[in-house]
């Protein structure tokens, strides 16, 4: 799926229990294909990059979820989350959200969302907030490992995970700066994209540094800005996004 600076893949690639689908800590990314952005649009595309069908969202979309696997929900920072059927593309219903809306995860039933300095949990079926966490940084995105176990933005150069289960931690780089995006892969390594310092920071599950990613590494044709990485579940693919002035998505794979 793609919209205004985000994707989801829905493709899922199968995976073996204990077999390793690629070296994450030192594999070489490469990029796969690129697909273009079109403004307020939600495109569905195969693996293969091949545009499959369409369909226009009455809103500022800002950012897309996997809630299963016949539906999405596409968030506006109008305040709206659109949940649409994925074959074929249509809309199932529209909740008018009283909390800024931005990024959109799905966990447990409760969407996820950040704007601002706010991140609220949302009754999936009626939109009303569950509960509310104030940040001191513009967190836009927050990833969920469950309700009570997530990663997000926490200043201009770090990132805190928090955890009921002791899996907490906060990692903070001068090379990290004004991020939005937070993913993990297959192996649990998680990734957040640097806007303004043009990178990727790749750590560990325990919020250990294994390597920093410039952009230009993995296209040195790319000017603008980073901004939203996903992982294809199960896979060694990614998705990264840039600024609303990029023209292009790039699909990419670590070998």
């Amino acid at each position: 799926m793609t919209s205004l600076g985000s994707l989801v893949l829905n493709e899922d690639q199968l995976s073996i229990p204990g077999m390793k689908i690629a070296n994450y800590h030192t594999g070489k990314i490469k990029k796969v294909f690129t697909i273009d952005v079109t403004t307020s649009v939600i495109v569905y595309y195969d693996k293969n990059g091949q545009q499959k069908d369409q369909l226009h969202i009455p809103h500022n979309v800002t950012d897309v979820a996997k809630v299963n696997d016949k539906t999405v929900a596409v968030s506006s920072n109008s305040q709206k989350i659109v949940v649409i059927n994925v074959k074929p593309l249509t809309i199932l219903n529209t909740l008018n959200i009283s909390n800024p809306v931005w990024g959109i995860s799905f966990c447990e039933n409760e969407y996820v969302t950040a704007n601002g300095k706010l991140i609220s949990w949302l009754n999936a079926e009626n939109g009303r907030v569950v509960r509310s966490k104030q940040t001191t940084a513009d967190t836009r995105y927050v990833y969920c490992y469950k309700k009570c176990d997530y990663i997000y933005r926490d200043s201009d150069h770090s990132i805190t995970r928090e955890s009921n289960d002791g899996k907490g931690f906060a990692y903070n780089h001068s090379q990290l700066h004004r991020f939005f995006s937070q993913n993990v892969d297959s192996d649990g390594n998680i990734y957040t994209t640097g806007y303004d310092s043009r990178n990727i920071h790749q750590l560990t599950s325990t919020g250990q540094l294994v390597r920093i990613i410039p952009i230009s590494d993995i296209d040195n044709t790319i000017t603008v800005a980073p901004w939203v990485i996903r992982f294809q579940p199960n896979g060694n693919r990614f998705l990264l996004t840039f600024d609303c002035g990029a023209s292009k998505v790039l699909v990419c794979e670590i070998e």
